[in-house]
């Protein structure tokens, strides 16, 4: 049996009375994702994992796995802040920032990104798994050229 509860924390917010949730072993796996150790995919997805961010979509626990293995490799390093967890047995809800440093972005410097997570689960893991955030605040306003010219576009929209 699961205690469901809401708060703005670091720390997960689901407390498992018999073992850990879905939702803190989601939390504990991004919390560690910098370490590279990607051996918790296997029990924490399911073979038929679809998982999307606004750059991906991906069908399989190995590929997805892959790809992981692929994004982190390339990064100087990457962390996330969890805010808030929504977590209703089948499906959480993440709220978070993402902190990363990648060479070929803003020259390394780590670049802050606000996003959140929709996943779905089936018997203890997670069946589809999708990221919400903005490309332009991790790409587009963090190239040479197309950073200014993405910032000077945004802040005329907001007139």
């Amino acid at each position: 049996m699961n205690v469901v509860s809401l708060r703005n924390s670091d720390e997960a917010s689901i407390q498992s009375v018999s073992e850990q949730s879905v939702s803190e072993r989601v939390l504990e796996f991004y919390g560690n994702v910098a370490s590279g150790d990607f051996s918790k995919v296997e029990s924490l997805y399911a073979e038929d994992v679809h998982f999307e961010d606004p750059t991906h979509a991906i069908n399989g626990r190995d590929r997805l796995k892959a790809h992981f293995k692929t994004l982190y490799d390339n990064c100087n390093s990457c962390s996330f802040k969890f805010h808030q967890t929504v977590d209703t047995n089948s499906e959480i809800f993440l709220a978070w920032t993402m902190f990363i440093s990648h060479p070929r972005i803003r020259g390394g410097k780590i670049v802050r990104v606000e996003g959140s997570s929709f996943i779905k689960t089936h018997d203890g893991q997670v069946i589809y798994h999708r990221e919400y955030y903005d490309l332009g605040s991790l790409v587009y306003e963090n190239l040479p050229v197309f950073g200014p010219l993405t910032r000077f576009i945004k802040s005329r929209l907001a007139r």
